[in-house]
């Protein structure tokens, strides 16, 4: 799947990512750019973040910022 991480107005880096069949989310972070085109597959340095709630509630004091006021 495609992930684009918006990092100012004018700052964009595309990515990957897919869910494991444990629930863990694998991204493409390292050698991702914003002059750089997204990566075609995750490759074995993908970072992995672990599942650890099955919670679909946002933890207290977050905070979600919309990307147009960046």
């Amino acid at each position: 799947m495609h992930l684009n991480v918006i990092l100012s107005q004018d700052s964009t880096v595309q990515t990957v990512f897919e869910f494991t069949p444990a629930g863990d989310l694998r991204i493409q972070m390292l050698e991702t750019y914003p002059s750089k085109p997204r990566p075609t597959a995750l490759n074995t340095d993908a970072t992995v973040f672990q599942q650890i709630s099955d919670s679909t509630t946002l933890p207290p004091n977050t905070v979600l910022m919309n990307p147009s006021s960046l």
